[in-house]
Order: C-alpha cells, then sequence, then structure tokens
C-alpha cells in the first residue's frame, strides 16, 4: 500500500517480463491502481497496462476505471507510450 504509481508500475512490468502469471499479484496491483489512478502519469499507466496485457490477465473493472484517465493524460505521452496502450488494449480484447 505504500506504493506509488512508478512503483506499482515498475514492478508490474518486472513480474510480467519474467513471466509471472499469477493473477494474485494482478489483482492487487489493479486494487492500489484504481484507487490512485489518478496520481499516475501516462507511462506509468501504459507500463501498467502493458504488463497486465502480456501476462494475459484482464479485468472489466480494471479497464473501466483506466481507459477514462488514459484517455485524458495520453495526449502528454509520446508515440511509444500510445503505441504500447493500443498494443495492450488490443491485447486484452
Amino acid at each position: 500500500d505504500s506504493f506509488g504509481p512508478r512503483n506499482l508500475a515498475l514492478s508490474a512490468w518486472a513480474l510480467a517480463k519474467m513471466g509471472n502469471r499469477d493473477p494474485t499479484w494482478c489483482r492487487r496491483w489493479a486494487a492500489c491502481s484504481c484507487a490512485r489512478m489518478h496520481d499516475f502519469d501516462v507511462r506509468d499507466m501504459t507500463m501498467l497496462l502493458w504488463a497486465f496485457a502480456t501476462v494475459h490477465w484482464k479485468d472489466d473493472a480494471f479497464l473501466s476505471r483506466f481507459c477514462p484517465e488514459a484517455a485524458v493524460k495520453i495526449e502528454k505521452g509520446g508515440p511509444q507510450d500510445i503505441g504500447n496502450t493500443l498494443w495492450a488494449l488490443a491485447t486484452l480484447q
């Protein structure tokens, strides 16, 4: 609970990169992230969504919170943020 947005995003990225597909961490990270979504910057949001897509974990409640926030913030991101977000959303469909 003491992790900030960057810590949540980076640790999610690392867990996904290591191939950890245990849904327990995904549920916990999503719950913590939803409570603080307004504090996330576009890069942190992109990393978090990329991590969930990489391990093929989808949660409609998380996405319903994530997508409106991303729509507001995505214009502050660069091409990589936009591309990674679109890839992750497509992967989770």
